[in-house]
């Protein structure tokens, strides 16, 4: 699968997945807004991963998206299309 990160996506996933899961983090080798090539096994474990962090750290106390909720939210639709 070909995924698109946008700069700011690629941080957040550098500056989060890079330090819980580095093991699926090293397959985006490159960000910036370049297409990266990832396989679907690693694309699925790393769509489970967002759709957890989402869960338990995306919302506010109103249940409203909060910065980071919306960045995996966006990570989420990537990865799901």
């Amino acid at each position: 699968m070909i995924v698109k990160l946008s700069a700011n996506q690629y941080e957040f996933l550098k500056n989060t997945l890079g330090k819980e899961r580095s093991d699926l983090f090293k397959h985006l080798s490159n960000g910036n807004g370049v297409a990266i090539g990832i396989n679907d096994e690693v694309v699925i474990e790393i769509r489970d991963w967002v759709g957890e962090k989402l869960q338990k750290e995306g919302f506010d106390e109103n249940y409203e998206l909060n910065e980071n909720g919306k960045i995996l939210e966006q990570l989420e639709d990537l990865l799901y299309s």
